[in-house]
């Protein structure tokens, strides 16, 4: 929780009208009915650990590249102790620049670009989303940098869009 906490968690609490001081695992979903509505939280319940669309895999966090992937999507939804997990992954998936299983290319967020572009010693400037091997992320850092990332594909090509929030 801590990590979800400095990750932004706070602010989504806050705007549920919750107190992280207080704060309950078990009042989290009743205060996202209030939010959002019982059918849309049913809706993102329901929802799959994936989608694929030609050779494009739409994933969360990322996937482990010895896994295979039916295998690496099976797990339960909720999972929490580490990184091996579609939800978690940050490395080894982050570093690699091979191809995915089938030729995938896979499109994630979950981690910031920019940090990503730092950690592999790169200098790239805020808001810079490129296809890196076979790995495209399109995680912008809204939840510090206030920009909002998104990618339109056609006909073998994509294109990058932004959004930056105006204080």
């Amino acid at each position: 929780m801590s990590l979800w906490f400095r990750n932004g968690g706070k602010s989504v609490l806050s705007e549920l009208g919750l107190s992280p001081a207080e704060f309950r695992a078990a009042d989290l979903e009743p205060a996202l009915c209030a939010a959002l509505g019982t059918p849309v939280v049913a809706e993102i319940k329901a929802s799959g650990s994936h989608r694929e669309t030609g050779s494009l895999l739409l994933v969360h966090a990322g996937v482990d590249r010895l896994q295979r992937l039916d295998l690496w999507f099976s797990k339960r939804r909720v999972w929490l102790s580490d990184e091996n997990h579609y939800a978690w992954i940050r490395f080894p998936f982050l570093g690699h620049h091979g191809r995915f299983e089938g030729g995938r290319i896979v499109v994630h967020g979950h981690t910031p670009e920019a940090m990503v572009m730092r950690w592999k010693g790169l200098d790239r400037p805020p808001g810079t989303h490129e296809l890196d091997g076979w790995r495209l992320g399109l995680d912008g850092g809204s939840y510090q940098s206030g920009i909002v990332a998104g990618a339109e594909f056609r006909d073998g090509a994509y294109r990058i869009w932004l959004a930056v929030a105006r204080g």
